[in-house]
């Protein structure tokens, strides 16, 4: 014979006296409040640490990575009109075999293509950066065959280290600016706080809940008002 589960019922919701019921609304709402004014706290902590430190110490990889690939994307295409100007045949065709667009111009073994080296024919790109960024790639930096200029890891490295400075730069004129004017500090001088309760018969009580289980009679419900007048004092 086949065995009848049956569903367990939904417990009842706990219902309390309404004075420990008032206490424990008091309580959470201290507790979100002080909760409140230690975040602001340690924000103005962050912002106070952040300020002493370098600029490029608050910038990530990808920061610089998301910076240059916007102000430098890969090229359409490799520049072979160039280099089939300045270079022998058979370095090009190598050239062209291994040749792929990057999510970058900014790369190793990319053509420099700024006009300070190129001309401002075959220059692309680079000019962006250099506005964006104020980088100037030297000519010490680039390695250059048959005069096409192309760009090292030290070249590379020395790019990204402007970048990081600059945007490191900026983002510490952010918060010197917000150190200046001041973070908003929380201060809750009143709160009100109104709840809906239900009642039973020895007027103990529970908030209500309309996704929690059990049956609330209309004529039950009733709730609770307070204003609460929060003032900080000095810890010693």
């Amino acid at each position: 014979m086949a065995a009848v589960v049956e569903a367990a019922a939904e417990p009842e919701p706990q219902m309390q006296p309404l004075s420990t019921l008032v206490a424990s609304v008091l309580t959470d709402t201290t507790r979100g409040v002080t909760d409140a004014e230690r975040r602001a706290t340690d924000a103005r902590l962050e912002v106070r640490a952040a300020l002493e430190r370098p600029g490029e110490a608050l910038v990530e990889e990808a920061d610089v990575d998301r910076a240059i690939q916007e102000t430098a994307p890969g090229l359409e295409g490799p520049p072979e009109t160039l280099l089939r100007e300045r270079l022998p045949e058979e370095t090009v065709r190598r050239y062209l075999e291994s040749w792929d667009r990057g999510p970058t111009a900014v790369r190793p073994g990319e053509v420099y293509l700024h006009p300070r080296f190129v001309g401002d024919d075959y220059a692309s790109r680079f000019e962006a950066l250099e506005d964006a960024f104020e980088v100037e790639v030297g000519a010490a930096d680039l390695a250059f065959r048959g005069g096409v200029p192309f760009l090292t890891r030290d070249a590379i490295d020395s790019i990204r280290e402007v970048v990081a400075t600059r945007i490191g730069e900026r983002r510490k004129e952010t918060l010197a600016a917000l150190g200046k004017y001041g973070l908003p500090r929380p201060v809750v001088e009143h709160m009100d706080v109104d709840v809906r309760l239900a009642f039973d018969e020895g007027l103990r009580a529970r908030a209500v809940d309309a996704t929690g289980p059990g049956d609330v009679r209309p004529a039950a419900i009733g709730g609770v008002s307070a204003r609460i007048h929060f003032e900080s004092e000095e810890v010693r």
